[in-house]
């Protein structure tokens, strides 16, 4: 670093620190507060029965970057998964997701997901309500009853297992999710 670069960067430091101090809600120096992520799945994984080799997960991923609002995605061939992240703020169809694993070859054989939505209720169903109109009726279970106990409205971050369920009395929402842990925001 030559003179006129320390003399200039020794100017600028405290200038952009007393900008930072000043920023800062407390007026001093620190962490910065953290901002919460949007609403919405932040990823979602699937079983995927059939898939063995580099070749058939190209494929996969072909058929899965499809999917609307796929920001990324990783198939793991040696655990037979595929791993997405969905854009920020918005849900994958998960109805979509497994057509998309069927019409590339493979079977779907579960998915499970880590989402931030609203506590809800659907007909009466407790729900997690997640952003493009995405609902997930809430399992009866442990961690869904602890999780109820927050209150409808409460912003909470879940993780769990999303099983396809008869369409019967589902109103178009035909997905259940069995929350296994829970945060509450």
């Amino acid at each position: 670093m030559n003179h006129l670069s320390l003399r200039r960067y020794l100017y600028v430091f405290p200038i952009m620190a007393l900008l930072l101090s000043l920023a800062h809600p407390s007026g001093a120096l620190g962490a910065l507060p953290t901002q919460r992520p949007e609403a919405g799945m932040l990823e979602v994984t699937v079983q995927v029965d059939g898939l063995s080799c580099p070749f058939c997960a190209y494929g996969l991923e072909k058929k899965l970057k499809k999917v609307e609002n796929v920001a990324d995605l990783s198939i793991q061939v040696d655990q037979g998964r595929a791993v997405l992240t969905p854009e920020v703020g918005t849900s994958l169809d998960l109805e979509e997701l497994e057509k998309a694993v069927r019409d590339g070859g493979f079977t779907p054989h579960g998915i499970t997901l880590i989402a931030r939505g609203r506590l809800t209720e659907f007909n009466g169903v407790p729900a997690l309500e997640l952003p493009n109109d995405t609902v997930l009726l809430l399992s009866d279970n442990a961690e869904t009853s602890a999780l109820l106990e927050s209150g409808s409205g409460a912003v909470v971050r879940v993780e769990g297992q999303a099983t396809l369920e008869s369409k019967d009395g589902h109103t178009g929402h035909p997905y259940t999710l069995s929350i296994s842990a829970f945060e509450i925001d």
